[in-house]
């Protein structure tokens, strides 16, 4: 195995190499009606390989609602399905864009659906000695869906967690684990477009922490190999072809790494120090594992987490800046500043980047939010930029009127 420690941090500068590359194509999709302004639940959660297809979910005066929009369609709006169900939420998109996967709520419990093309609602059946089912996720074309089945006790509490594989909506058997895990607490996350799937479990040899795992039909279930002092691993993103992957690494006395996974290596990534993040969630990777999008957070961060970049040549980098180093700009006015960016992810092969923008009016604290998604240039052409950028702010760091 091998492993690697990379720069983490790139300064709040912006004054970049935006000229080197073309200008990206952006675009907003339209919030839906009634929509809750900046919740926390509105997002995106997940783009297309091809990025013409984006979902959602977003909260409303009437309960969490879910959407689809289509690059020169525009936006379908999810209703929950009839009574007892009172919410809907979007919370998977397969690769090519067909399907959406989600959570259904009923009586305060949760089961999966999925719609293809924006027909029907297929409802999944739960498994016998389980309470509910949630986050849900696709498979290339919605065939096979990877879900967690709960047992819940007073109060809704989680007493056990379960992987379970739906090749339709009333065929199922349990994910397989790795020797040594805890299958009361396995916990999926993700599946690629060949039915790889990704998560972590408790591993009772190595004193109940938590590690990555991985499964697929070939190879079996197994721990993905971590770092020499880490005390827990997880994966949350696994690319659409299934050789990438992306997760968190534990280390004590550490804040916690990103990790990128391919075959056997892993490559692990600080996180900025200012500000004083303390975690942080891998959402996608590109198939190539040059990119990968995810979330940072911690308790000093005054409007919740914000949006990063990773690639190998920058570290991680918050969205706005990557976004900026590519010639992309928010617009804003004196009366709407841009206050964070949250959960982007990207397309199979890196070029398409959607998320949701939050905004504030600084007269009135009002906040509202934006859905958007961009197509930005290939990986090569970007690294040109991004590289000019740090150049320039390193430049400026070693000046002595910096």
């Amino acid at each position: 195995m091998r492993t690697a420690t990379l720069i983490g941090g790139m300064a709040a500068s912006v004054a970049l190499a935006a000229a080197a590359v073309a200008q990206p194509a952006f675009e907003f999709i339209p919030t839906p009606p009634g929509a809750q302004m900046g919740s926390i639940t509105s997002r995106v959660w997940g783009v297309s390989s091809d990025g013409q297809t984006v979902a959602g979910t977003v909260s409303t005066s009437s309960g969490l609602r879910g959407w689809r929009w289509r690059s020169g369609v525009g936006r379908t709006d999810y209703a929950p399905p009839a009574y007892p169900f009172n919410s809907i939420a979007v919370t998977g998109l397969s690769g090519d864009g067909s399907a959406v996967v989600g959570e259904v709520v009923a009586s305060g419990v949760n089961t999966v659906f999925r719609s293809v093309n924006d027909g029907t609602f297929d409802i999944y059946t739960v498994p016998t000695g389980y309470d509910a089912l949630v986050f849900p996720r696709s498979s290339v074309d919605g065939s096979v869906v990877a879900v967690n089945a709960q047992t819940l006790g007073v109060g809704g509490s989680v007493l056990s967690n379960r992987a379970v594989r739906y090749t339709s909506p009333t065929t199922y058997d349990f994910v397989p684990a790795p020797a040594g895990a805890d299958v009361s607490n396995y916990i999926v996350n993700d599946i690629s477009s060949n039915s790889r799937i990704v998560g972590f479990a408790t591993d009772t040899n190595r004193g109940d922490q938590r590690h990555a795992t991985i499964w697929d039909e070939a190879n079996g279930a197994r721990w993905l190999p971590v770092t020499g002092s880490a005390n827990g691993s997880g994966v949350t993103a696994i690319s659409r072809g299934g050789d990438a992957i992306a997760g968190v690494i534990n280390e004590p006395g550490e804040r916690p790494k990103l990790a990128r996974w391919i075959g056997s290596d892993l490559i692990t990534a600080t996180m900025p120090t200012t500000p004083a993040y303390t975690g942080l969630s891998a959402s996608s990777i590109s198939d190539d594992g040059r990119i990968i999008a995810g979330e940072l957070g911690g308790d000093g961060i005054s409007f919740g987490n914000r949006g990063f970049i990773w690639m190998q040549e920058t570290g991680i980098v918050e969205v706005t800046e990557y976004l900026l180093s590519v010639g992309v700009e928010f617009p804003t006015s004196s009366t709407l500043q841009v206050r964070g960016v949250f959960l982007p992810v990207i397309s199979a092969d890196g070029r398409y980047l959607s998320g949701t923008v939050d905004y504030i009016n600084p007269q009135t604290n009002r906040v509202t939010l934006q859905f958007f998604t961009v197509v930005v240039p290939s990986p090569s052409t970007l690294l040109g930029a991004m590289s000019g950028f740090i150049l320039a702010v390193r430049h400026r760091r070693r000046s002595p009127d910096a």
